[in-house]
């Protein structure tokens, strides 16, 4: 529950201030800069959830990131077709 805290504050606090920060950024790279920045916030998402919620290094943030960017797709679609 902590962590789910954790990751649900950083992504709707801090998220959107760094995707205005950085959209020229995202925006030369097509949108994958994106899964940079969700990596960035699986980081600090760690530091706030203490023992909870563990990420080792970035690399590791980075396949988290790009796993719930997947798992999120899927979920999403699957709600679109039912609706």
């Amino acid at each position: 529950m902590v962590a789910a805290l954790a990751i649900g504050l950083v992504n709707s606090l801090v998220k959107p201030l760094l995707q205005l920060i950085t959209l020229p950024l995202t925006i030369f790279t097509f949108g994958l800069f994106s899964l940079i920045l969700n990596a960035i916030c699986l980081l600090i998402a760690d530091k706030l959830a203490g023992d909870a919620f563990k990420v080792d290094n970035f690399g590791w943030a980075l396949v988290g990131a790009i796993a719930l960017s997947i798992i999120s797709s899927l979920v999403r679609s699957i709600f679109e077709q039912a609706a």
